[in-house]
């Protein structure tokens, strides 16, 4: 990862912030002239004013001799003038000094105007009765943030000489021993310490940490067991954290709820995706333009769900993005030898933790997405159209449903645990071209089994049908991927028939397990039509999917007595073209069930989730209509 991140850095060049800088929002600025040392503080208050400063993360624990790791030209009062605080008087000057150290030695090396007048002033009038009063009267505490200036239009911060001269000095203070550069593999001096941190969810740690004894490998302590020189370190993580403050090449895979002492960092996942070179938008036809970057957020963002459920707004350049992995065109553009990268990371108190790696070239890329895509599509609850849900939607859809809402609950997941293994798994199929987890298939069987009772907000009642859709689209994705996978060695139009499966309702379909799940929601909807113009409360569905489900024989019987007898009878006299509808398709089912050799005793994990998709794709065609 480290060294893709370095050999992308040239393309972000330009859009990235100077490495070794960070924005600070600082209440007090210290405008000094450099003519007479006179000097005015200006208080910001609670607004503040932000600025790009040199900074460094591994600024921790309590300051002392070999602690100091004073920032350059603006830090806290503590540092920057002396203010003491807790650690009182002798502590402040001391991390002063430390403070004027660096400065004096950026001074030597740069000679800047604006460096040298605030050192001047420091050294020769921060003492005095005067300033000090100053520093009182205007309430300076040790954490408050102060920067200096020198011109009252204009802050000198962002200057080449001075950007370079504290990356010397960082460079000299952070690395020990000559060693092999395990990224560029050049013998240069390797980083003892990270000055660097990545910022995520709230935390901040370095991409790299060895601070352990238990990391010690063969007598190499910190990181000298697994070198870095300083410009690769630093050029890694300068881009991955642009990647992350990036909406553009990061998604939220999964988030820590907890509050309190509850919370774990590694709970919350982050993917961060980028192609090595840049993959300009390309004009497939005259109204389809592919922005490569953008149209991931379409597999790892979830949308807001709040007054409809429909596809993402990009829908069909996904399909066809996907679909130009078959182009003869792909070799024009000649980005064969352009790569897809893909993190998923965590933050931890110590260290980056990275969970997954994908690195694919992007033609292969292509073909992959376009599989999983076109595996994963499935129809919409109401049939009007068919789309693939995201991947933190499905993996929201395996948490247990509440069984009863009010108007005040926002969620209508409970909480739990969840399985990362399958969420990794998800991202190695859709990436790499993996055959999806079996445990995926498992997990949204047993979820499709609980049917909710009936929501009472919209809000709601659109989640829990995203819901059900995400867990329709993951069973089938378990079980047409492989088909797929073979389809395409067949050619183009053989992978283009074997697409169209189970992505709406099949009427081709032979296997008894998706009959079964056709003649339960047909039951259903006969129930419902008997009620007309009454709306159910609940159906034969709440009761008998289960059983219905996972072993057929024992309860369709009935259920079809109980609809013959008692249902048909009383449509056949007051809606008699409905009547005759659903009897035809009753008749139809039962038929290929009986050609079938009848209903199953038993249905196996894989047959209940192809009922489960004979149901959901039966009842969507009737919602349609």
């Amino acid at each position: 990862m480290l060294k893709a991140l370095c050999e992308s850095a040239k393309r972000f060049r330009g859009e990235m912030p100077r490495r070794s800088y960070g924005k600070i929002k600082f209440k007090y600025v210290i405008e000094i002239s450099s003519e007479d040392n006179s000097f005015q503080i200006h208080d910001f208050e609670k607004e503040g004013v932000v600025l790009s400063v040199p900074l460094r993360g591994d600024r921790s624990g309590t300051p002392a001799a070999d602690n100091l790791k004073s920032y350059l030209l603006a830090d806290k009062a503590m540092y920057s003038l002396g203010v003491p605080g807790k650690g009182g008087k002798k502590r402040a000057d001391l991390v002063h000094e430390g403070f004027m150290n660096v400065l004096h030695r950026t001074c030597e090396q740069t000679n800047n105007k604006d460096a040298l007048s605030i050192y001047n002033f420091l050294r020769e009038e921060l003492k005095t009765d005067k300033t000090q009063k100053e520093i009182k009267s205007k309430g300076i505490k040790a954490d408050n943030w102060i920067a200096f200036k020198t011109d009252p239009k204009e802050y000198f911060y962002d200057d080449d000489q001075i950007a370079k001269a504290w990356e010397k000095y960082l460079e000299k203070e952070c690395t020990s021993v000559d060693a092999e550069c395990c990224i560029c593999g050049k013998k240069k001096k390797a980083l003892r310490i990270y000055p660097w941190q990545i910022s995520f969810f709230g935390y901040s740690c370095p991409i790299s940490s060895f601070n352990a004894e238990s990391f010690e490998s063969f007598g190499q302590s910190q990181t000298s067991n697994s070198p870095t020189c300083f410009d690769c370190a630093g050029t890694a993580t300068q881009v991955l954290q642009y990647l992350i403050k990036n909406e553009r090449y990061h998604a939220v895979l999964s988030k820590d709820e907890a509050k309190g002492t509850g919370k774990t960092p590694l709970k919350n996942q982050m993917a961060v995706f980028w192609t090595k070179d840049e993959f300009a938008p390309a004009q497939v036809d005259e109204t389809i333009t592919i922005d490569f970057e953008e149209l991931q957020t379409m597999i790892l963002k979830a949308p807001e769900i709040e007054t409809n459920l429909g596809p993402p707004p990009h829908e069909e350049q996904l399909k066809q993005l996907c679909r130009y992995a078959w182009s003869p065109r792909m070799a024009v553009r000649e980005i064969q030898d352009n790569a897809f990268y893909l993190a998923v990371i965590s933050p931890n108190k110590s260290r980056l933790v990275l969970r997954e790696w994908v690195e694919v070239s992007l033609v292969n890329f292509l073909r992959n997405m376009g599989r999983y895509a076109d595996a994963l599509t499935i129809v919409s609850p109401d049939g009007q159209k068919a789309w693939a849900p995201p991947i933190p939607v499905i993996f929201e859809a395996l948490k247990p449903v509440k069984t009863s809402l009010s108007r005040r609950d926002d969620d209508v997941f409970i909480p739990q645990k969840q399985d990362v293994n399958i969420l990794l798994n998800l991202l190695r199929c859709c990436y790499t071209g993996a055959l999806p987890p079996q445990s995926l298939l498992e997990r949204a069987v047993m979820r499709f089994r609980v049917f909710e009772k009936e929501p009472e907000t919209l809000k709601q009642k659109l989640r829990m049908e995203a819901r059900r859709m995400a867990l329709a689209a993951a069973m089938k994705l378990v079980l047409v991927y492989p088909c797929l996978k073979e389809a395409e060695k067949k050619g183009k139009e053989t992978y283009e028939k074997e697409v169209q499966r189970m992505e709406q309702l099949d009427e081709n379909e032979g296997k008894v397990s998706y009959l079964c799940g056709q003649l339960l929601a047909i039951l259903e909807e006969v129930q419902r039509q008997h009620a007309f113009p009454k709306r159910l409360n609940a159906t034969l569905v709440d009761r008998f999917y289960g059983t219905a489900s996972t072993a057929p024989q024992s309860v369709f019987g009935s259920l079809l007595s109980m609809a013959t007898k008692a249902h048909m009878t009383k449509l056949r006299k007051n809606r008699f073209k409905k009547h005759d509808e659903l009897e035809k398709l009753l008749e139809d089912v039962n038929e290929k069930i009986i050609a079938a050799h009848g209903f199953p005793k038993i249905l196996n994990m894989r047959e209940q989730a192809e009922f489960a998709l004979g149901f959901y794709a039966q009842r969507a065609k009737f919602r349609k209509n």
